[in-house]
């Protein structure tokens, strides 16, 4: 910039002394010649004074030589006039360039400030395409000095593939007058900047005749990228819109309250069977289309809105398509306000809800349906519980009584019955046992579901420690507890009911009693649920039935070997699942089974452990 201003200084003070010089010079050649003249006519009229003054001694006076005399002195005193005059139009004109060259000078100085202040950047280069000017503005643009580009080519500014036919499009220019840049307006241009990175431009170039025939060139460059990237960006902002407005097949709406005129997107229009033409785009046009037990409310969310209550609303209401039917709408919107704080603009989508109205008034009939059968399931399990309970004690009377009389029996007849006879009447009595056990596995299996689930705290070292406790087991066997049991928020009564059930499974169906050993452990899942394992050492289930132990009356043992309903882990699983969890069995044959299954546990505090010592 520096080098800027002393080049326009230098050009300044060069022109100024030039100016001078040609002025003084002026004066000298409008001056000299009648200085001469004047000279000469002096030296004539004083001459033909002497001669008539001798003239005047020797003869004698007449009138023609007075007359002769006074116009002699008319003509000097009209040369004087006449230098003075010269010379004062000679001094106004020299005082007239003088302001004149005050004038240009201070013309000069306000282009100067124009150019080193102007936003835009201006490059001055002569007939060779070397640069001559390099304005501050085109400093902060293409990222180079003045310094570091005057002198050089104007081609350094430009991409690669345009600056090696530069040169070439110049000669051209200069030899034929014609081009396609050079006075033709401003035209986009791409430029490069010192860093590489390429530039957009706004170029017009004009072209300037020096007084020695020596031409300039004069480019004015404006860098357009940000506004080029904002272009690309609102394009790309609008088709983002379009694509999700068609994506979510949403009817959008605009709203100018200056005025009055409402932009309908062609989907709010198509929703509702309308083409473009159809429908004016104004408030009225939507006001008609509005159900009128809706209007109302439609009416009072826009007000509220307008009048600042809240910024945005959501309301619903039944819009007539052009099959004269009503469609539910669910209309969201915003309000946009002006720097004073009124409403300029209102804008939002329209979503086509009848569908989901429907649905929903289907959803309520179901409920109202599902609320009548619950009731109805619920006297059904009542008389279910009561046939049950009735079922139960019809049963189980008639098999006491067998059970009794065949005590009776072998009581009176002791006497004389047999061996074979008192086996036969131990065998009665051991299959009206079992009749009575199947009757009370059924009853429990149909209760499951309509226990005590009331959720509590539920401390499982306690519970598993109480459990043993009610056990018996053979001497020698070993339930072996872990020390980390949690304690869980869960029904207690049916867990009891899981525990108890597999560890009488794992003592009632171990083939070496006197030396087993079980084990109860715990692991968590997640936050939220614990796996629990019961694992023995007993003589294993063969992988294809594992599913089958799971199926009630469903037994592996002769029940004559032992006694079982077959009903204890149907009444497991059903449980588990009803407390939310799943039980798995992993086991083969000759190498001991471990049932596991999960409880989900409804604290929301961490883990907590039972500090219960099994015994």
């Amino acid at each position: 910039m520096a080098r800027v201003k002393n080049i326009n200084r230098e050009a300044m003070q060069t022109g100024k002394i030039a100016g001078n010089l040609g002025l003084t010079l002026l004066l000298l050649i409008l001056v000299l010649p009648f200085l001469g003249v004047s000279y000469l006519l002096n030296a004539e009229l004083d001459t033909e004074t002497r001669f008539l003054d001798r003239q005047k001694a020797d003869f004698e006076y007449v009138d023609s030589v007075r007359t002769l005399l006074e116009e002699t002195q008319h003509k000097r005193t009209l040369l004087q006039v006449s230098t003075l005059l010269v010379l004062a139009v000679s001094i106004a004109i020299y005082f007239i360039f003088l302001r004149h060259q005050a004038a240009l000078s201070e013309s000069r100085q306000k282009i100067q400030a124009i150019v080193e202040n102007a936003a835009d950047s201006i490059v001055t280069i002569n007939e060779q395409g070397v640069i001559l000017s390099f304005n501050p503005a085109a400093e902060k643009i293409f990222g180079y000095s003045a310094d570091e580009v005057m002198g050089q080519n104007v081609s350094c500014l430009m991409p690669e593939a345009d600056s090696h036919r530069h040169d070439s499009y110049l000669h051209r220019y200069m030899e034929s007058g014609q081009g396609h840049i050079i006075g033709v307006g401003a035209r986009e241009v791409e430029a490069r900047h010192s860093d590489g990175h390429l530039l957009s431009m706004d170029l017009a170039i004009s072209e300037m005749q020096q007084a020695d025939g020596r031409r300039l060139f004069v480019g004015i460059l404006r860098d357009i990228s940000r506004r080029k990237q904002a272009d690309a960006d609102l394009r790309a902002s609008e088709e983002r819109f379009t694509l999700i407005t068609r994506g979510t097949q949403d009817g959008i709406w605009d709203w100018d309250l200056t005025t009055g005129q409402i932009y309908f997107s062609p989907r709010w229009k198509t929703m509702l069977g309308y083409d473009e033409a159809d429908i004016e785009d104004n408030f009225l046009a939507l006001q008609a289309l509005i159900h009128p037990d809706d209007l109302g409310a439609a009416l009072d969310s826009w007000i509220a809105c307008m009048e600042g209550e809240t910024d945005a609303f959501a309301i619903e209401y039944r819009l007539r398509n052009k099959q004269d039917e009503y469609r539910w709408i669910q209309c969201r919107g915003l309000v946009q306000l002006d720097d004073e704080g009124h409403p300029v603009r209102m804008a939002g989508s329209h979503t086509d809800i009848t569908q989901r109205r429907q649905a929903y008034a289907d959803l309520q009939q179901m409920a109202v349906d599902l609320e009548a059968k619950a009731e109805a399931l619920e006297r059904s399990n009542q008389e279910l519980d009561q046939f049950a309970y009735i079922a139960s004690h019809d049963l189980k009377a008639p098999l006491r009584a067998i059970a009794n009389l065949s005590q009776w029996v072998e009581e009176d007849l002791e006497e004389v019955m047999t061996d074979d006879t008192r086996e036969q009447m131990a065998l009665l009595r051991s299959r009206v046992q079992r009749m009575e056990g199947l009757i009370n596995g059924v009853l429990q299996y149909s209760r499951v579901g309509r226990i005590d689930m009331e959720i509590e705290e539920v401390d499982t070292g306690k519970l598993l420690v109480e459990i043993l406790d009610g056990l018996a087991s053979p001497s020698g066997f070993r339930i072996d507890i872990a020390p980390d049991m949690p304690i869980l928020s869960t029904a207690r009564v049916p867990l009891s009911q899981v525990f108890a059930n597999l560890l009488s499974n794992a003592i009632k169906y171990h083939d070496r009693p006197e030396s087993a050993r079980v084990s109860v452990s715990v692991r968590p899942v997640n936050g939220a649920t614990y796996e629990f394992a019961v694992a023995d050492d007993g003589p294993g289930i063969a992988p294809e039935y594992h599913d089958k132990v799971f199926q009630i009356f469903q037994t592996l043992n002769a029940r004559d070997k032992v006694e079982s309903t077959g009903v204890g882990l149907t009444v497991v699983k059903k449980i588990v699942e009803e407390l939310g969890g799943e039980i798995t069995l992993d086991s083969a044959e000759g190498h001991g089974s471990t049932f596991r299954f999960t409880v989900p546990n409804n604290r929301d505090e961490g883990q907590v452990t039972s500090d219960e010592e099994p015994g």
